[in-house]
């Protein structure tokens, strides 16, 4: 399940405002924070989602047999690598 930030809960506010006066304008909407590239985050979530995969890679190993040669292969990798 989706996470949905706080930038953009914020512009989604600013684009659901029901009074005109106080809803901005399609240019101040795309200069809203949310549209600005943040570096770190990019990092973290590209992470996140190397480390989700790695996770269901292990999980899905985990349920072949423990005599399957993916499995040996596996440990082998793993107790090469230190991990």
């Amino acid at each position: 399940m989706g996470v949905i930030s706080k930038k953009a809960k914020d512009l989604l506010n600013d684009l659901l405002q029901v009074n005109t006066k106080k809803r901005l304008t399609a240019k101040a909407e795309l200069e809203h924070k949310w549209f600005k590239f943040d570096k770190t985050q990019s990092i973290l979530i590209t992470y996140n989602v190397k480390y989700r995969q790695l996770n269901k890679l292990i999980d899905n190993i985990m349920k072949y047999r423990s005599d399957n040669i993916l499995w040996y292969a596996f440990n082998e990798l793993l107790v090469h690598n230190n991990i």
